[in-house]
């Protein structure tokens, strides 16, 4: 892709790199986001947790029994693909109380988003702006938090409670194997 200032004048923009199959720029995105997630005051984060749950996610965090997902999107392309996963297509619900798309600046519109989602800009420095999602009121609790995608009285989308033990249940473990062989050596 270039960009033409004059008609002499030709920049070329530098390609993302990718290691193993993973842009630097969802990287990046990724890590804010856990860093987004614990300002928020989630007690426990999980940054690309591997477990035996139908959805991965990029970042999940827990506050006051109420889980928080952030899915981190580089292009247009991987947002469009994130529809047909089986968790997004299934009545069942994924994992989150309350859901969000993390993306570079102005690459997900807020009319593009599914109902109940949340929407979250990242500019170039990484600052964050929330862009679509709940309001709180001063100190709030998740109880007095309000979507912009449904009132309070509203039911939360579908939420996959089995899951998110998948998730935590499988962090404690490695947690744990990792502190058994510090132990060891």
């Amino acid at each position: 892709m270039a960009i033409t200032r004059k008609k002499t004048e030709r920049i070329e923009l530098p390609k993302p790199k990718k290691s193993n199959g993973v842009s630097d720029l969802h990287k990046r995105l990724v890590k804010i986001a856990g860093q987004w997630l614990r300002a928020f005051d989630c007690s426990v984060v999980l940054t690309e947790p591997i477990s035996w749950a139908q959805e991965f996610p990029d970042a999940v965090g827990w506050k006051g029994g109420e889980s928080y997902l952030v899915e981190c999107k580089c292009s247009r392309r991987d947002f469009r693909k994130d529809f047909s996963k089986v968790v997004r297509r299934n009545t069942f619900g994924g994992v989150g109380t309350y859901r969000f798309y993390m993306c570079p600046t102005g690459l997900i519109k807020p009319e593009d988003l599914p109902p109940k989602w949340g929407l979250l800009w990242v500019n170039e420095n990484g600052k964050v702006s929330r862009i679509v999602g709940f309001k709180t009121r001063g100190n709030a609790s998740p109880l007095s938090m309000r979507h912009s995608g449904y009132a309070i009285d509203d039911k939360p989308p579908e939420r996959r409670l089995q899951d998110e033990i998948y998730i935590l249940t499988s962090a404690l473990r490695r947690k744990q194997e990792k502190r058994i062989r510090r132990k060891r050596a």
